[in-house]
């Protein structure tokens, strides 16, 4: 008989309310501080390029390059470029203007040579004419009729020949022009392939202009260039960054980018030495956002920020660093958790804790921060709300 009490005691306690509170918070006056954070590294303002000269047509393959960060005097070598097929190609332009200037000496001599038989067979008729105008044969009562019409014939076979030889003159004399200028502009094409091979040759490794750090150029990804990439004339390879000329790029996500403008201060730690707190201000943001990595979609907006103060013993041209922009700051002002926000379109609203129960009350709303949202109206101080997922709590 002692059971039935302890049941019924079991089930008037599992038939009474529970006395567990919804999670909530106390509305109170505070400040709002919306911070971004984000990463990047130390860049140079100031720099010293090492580029290939301008004026060539092609660009040259990359061999080897010092690391990032060498310390380098001025005129030692920087970086030096594939120059086999230069060289390859400087021997055959020259071996082809040997042969072009033999191949030409061949064809003046052969152009001369023909040129010579010719004269000679204008010489020969000459003096046959000669002959034949000076001893007349056209009298009847010297010469016989046979006599006279053979000389009639040599004459005019000599006239005949003669027009043929001047007739070959003239066209040896423009076969000539126009073979001798065929061999003239192939020369003159492969003395522009010799004198532009023997200047990729001359540009085959690159020296520093002055003493420094060097640091290699980045291509759109943020990686360096390496051995076996194309240099094209005017690019530089690397720059040596002049000392104490340094600023931050920083890259934050698209998604977390709202409310970044130029000339918010912005908090720096240098992971090498974390301990440090360096400060600066954001000078540009980049007006699109763009990926950083080939394989990684996910986009970043840039920006370039000012030092306060460039730390020589610490700072160094690409350094990874992480930061804190400051994008607004509130004073006395009221704020909740995006847990105890409800957005609909017809407005937000919260869950406001009372004495008759919980009311579903319209707010205004000012600032967001990643986890908060400050609220300019509809709340007043010391008013109590409930997180999101227990407003129907009573």
């Amino acid at each position: 008989m002692r059971g039935i009490p302890i049941l019924a005691c079991l089930l008037a306690g599992a038939c009474a309310p529970s006395s567990v509170e919804a999670p909530s918070l106390v509305v109170q006056p505070g400040d709002f501080i919306v911070q971004i954070r984000g990463e990047g590294f130390l860049e140079s303002t100031e720099s010293v390029p090492i580029a290939l000269p301008t004026g060539q047509n092609f660009p040259l393959m990359l061999a080897w390059i010092v690391p990032d960060g060498t310390r380098v005097e001025a005129g030692d070598p920087v970086a030096r470029f594939e120059g086999r097929l230069y060289a390859r190609n400087a021997a055959n332009a020259a071996l082809e203007l040997a042969r072009l200037a033999l191949e030409r000496g061949l064809s003046e001599g052969q152009l001369a040579l023909e040129q010579s038989d010719i004269a000679a067979g204008l010489r020969e008729i000459g003096l046959e004419r000669g002959l034949i105008e000076r001893f007349p044969l056209l009298d009847e009562r010297l010469y016989a009729r046979n006599e006279i019409i053979d000389k009639l014939a040599d004459l005019a076979w000599l006239e005949a020949r003669e027009r043929f030889l001047r007739f070959r003159d003239d066209f040896r004399g423009e076969r000539a022009e126009g073979a001798l200028a065929l061999l003239d502009a192939r020369r003159r094409t492969q003395e522009e392939a010799l004198r532009i091979n023997r200047e990729a040759l001359e540009h085959m490794e690159l020296r520093a202009p002055i003493a420094g750090e060097v640091v290699r150029e980045r291509n759109l990804w943020g990686e360096p260039l390496e051995p076996g990439q194309p240099v094209f004339p005017g690019f530089s390879v690397a720059r040596i960054p002049v000392p104490g000329k340094l600023a931050a790029r920083i890259f934050v996500p698209e998604s977390e980018a709202q409310g970044l403008a130029a000339g918010q201060r912005v908090r720096l730690r240098l992971d090498a030495a974390p301990e440090r707190v360096y400060t600066g201000r954001v000078a540009s943001v980049d007006a699109v956002a763009a990926p950083r990595e080939r394989q990684n979609p996910v986009k970043y907006f840039g920006l370039r920020v000012e030092l306060d103060e460039v730390d020589g013993e610490r700072m160094r041209v690409g350094q990874r660093l992480s930061a804190e922009i400051l994008v607004a700051e509130r004073r006395g002002v009221l704020s909740v958790p995006l847990l105890a926000l409800e957005e609909t379109p017809e407005g937000a609203f919260v869950q406001v804790a009372g004495r008759r129960g919980n009311e579903r009350r319209r707010v205004a709303l000012g600032l967001r921060s990643a986890t908060r949202v400050e609220i300019t109206d509809g709340l007043s101080a010391g008013e109590r709300v409930l997180l999101r997922g227990t407003r129907n709590a009573s």
